[in-house]
């Protein structure tokens, strides 16, 4: 089950770290290269992308220069979105 929307971007100048952003701003992010990597897709395939994004919280994964701390940073991430109170408190 999908908890969160996660935008990856490598920013080496920032430390690792999880940033809200609005459920547009992920859709802008996350469109483009969905129609990109299927251009046969129609219409109800961002119909869909729209409906996942505006259903769950949205993130900006700021990937700093610690790149072996990302898997630990995940994991911690995903059991703390599991939690229901913790959940809609990162929001």
């Amino acid at each position: 089950m999908l908890k969160a929307v996660l935008l990856p971007k490598v920013a080496p100048s920032h430390p690792l770290s999880l940033t809200p952003v609005s459920q547009q701003q992920a859709l802008l992010s996350l469109a483009p290269i969905t129609t990109t990597l299927l251009p046969d897709a129609g219409p109800e395939v961002l119909a869909r992308l729209g409906a996942i994004v505006r259903s769950l919280p949205c993130y900006r994964l700021n990937l700093g220069p610690e790149i072996e701390a990302v898997p630990l940073f995940l994991r911690e991430t995903i059991l703390r979105l599991s939690k229901p109170s913790l959940a809609s408190e990162s929001q």
